[in-house]
């Protein structure tokens, strides 16, 4: 099952648009950011799709836990997206369509 992202992804009263960049900081071997401030959720390009789909779930975990308040840390986050992911990959075969998505 093809899910298309939308370019808009709305975490509680935030509305991120979602974009890809090349200017993250590649030697840190970041692939994606959520920046509250100027409400956008980036995604490196050049990543391997299955890294863009993961990235993806990271971040939004990201966003989530901003809004709930839930503090979790980086790594339980980043446990939770590879679980969510493979859960959603394996059992209903969802594939991730960043194609809305434009380049800043």
């Amino acid at each position: 099952m093809i899910l298309k992202v939308p370019k808009h992804i709305k975490l509680g009263p935030y509305i991120y648009q979602g974009i890809f960049s090349r200017h993250l900081k590649h030697d840190d071997g970041l692939v994606g950011a959520l920046q509250l401030r100027t409400e956008l959720l980036k995604l490196d390009p050049s990543a391997s799709h299955t890294a863009q789909e993961v990235t993806f779930l990271h971040e939004g975990l990201h966003g989530v836990n901003n809004v709930m308040a839930l503090g979790l840390d980086e790594d339980t986050v980043d446990r939770l997206a590879h679980g969510l992911l493979q859960f959603l990959q394996d059992n209903f075969g969802v594939q991730f369509d960043f194609g809305e998505w434009s380049e800043e």
